[in-house]
């Protein structure tokens, strides 16, 4: 079992992009996760979506793998990437 494992999903509207909320909803999600004892938190996000790329980066997360052409992007098949964050 998976107890001490948080997964992340962050999607933020276009007009509100670069206002530094994923930032902060990311931040309020690992103290969350502290509290409760999570040491990992886990995410995925569009091999192509470099923006969610970069965020992670920032966030701390490391890349764990990718999955080709496992998701349906507008018709086409991306591949997924893993990363995750061990929280201190």
């Amino acid at each position: 079992a998976k107890r001490f494992t948080a997964v992340l999903g962050i999607s933020i509207a276009k007009p509100y992009r670069k206002l530094g909320l994923g930032s902060i909803l990311y931040n309020v999600l690992e103290k969350m996760a502290k509290e409760r004892k999570i040491d990992t938190i886990e995410s995925s996000y569009y091999a192509n979506n470099k923006p969610s790329e970069i965020f992670h980066k920032k966030m701390g997360f490391k890349y764990v793998g990718r999955v080709p052409r496992n998701i349906d992007y507008y018709g086409e098949r991306v591949d997924e990437t893993f990363v995750c964050k061990k929280v201190k």
